[in-house]
């Protein structure tokens, strides 16, 4: 008796239901049980206000923000004006915020970003690294290890564009930016 059928058999599933969790179980569901074969991501569209506020407000709780943070968003649709929105209403600053887009850049000053990046004209990332490197900065090993300078606030990336591919783009943008 295959697999399958036995657990057919256990759950009391009928043929169509099956065929239904099989599908599920190719496109990689989470709440799938068996072997990784085919799984894949799936992007997912918020169309919906309220669903892009509260998948905002939950990347930036999980994120768990302090003020002297410097969050760096990349894409500034639904989601990302969203996910703007949240740091500022928490108090913290500078935020910024890269997209192609005048228009939606300009929304993003509007919903609080204070610092707006066209990443066909300057990288991001570097964009980061000045907002983040404080006065006095010394990024030798030696003066890091003992404490004698200020430490570089931490790399918080928020990917809000869902085209697959940019959060590897995104990985590979921030470690030179880092290295510096």
């Amino acid at each position: 008796m295959s697999w399958c059928a036995r657990r057919r058999l256990w759950e009391g599933l009928d043929p169509a239901q099956e065929r239904e969790q099989h599908r599920l179980r190719r496109q990689g569901d989470p709440q799938r049980c068996g072997g990784r074969r085919g799984f894949r991501l799936q992007h997912q569209h918020f169309d919906h206000p309220a669903a892009n506020q509260q998948l905002a407000q939950t990347g930036a709780q999980k994120a768990r923000l302090t003020p002297d943070d410097v969050p760096l968003v990349i894409g500034c649709g639904p989601v990302g004006l969203a996910v703007i929105a949240s740091p500022k209403i928490s108090g913290v600053h500078p935020i910024i915020a890269a997209d192609f887009s005048s228009k939606r850049r300009s929304l993003a000053v509007e919903m609080g970003a204070d610092i707006v990046v066209d990443p066909g004209e300057r990288s991001p990332y570097m964009s980061w690294h000045q907002a983040a490197t404080p006065a006095g900065y010394d990024g030798s090993r030696y003066a890091q290890l003992f404490g004698f300078s200020p430490k570089l606030a931490p790399a918080v990336i928020f990917e809000c564009v869902g085209v697959p591919g940019v959060i590897q783009q995104v990985i590979d943008g921030a470690r030179p930016a880092l290295a510096s």
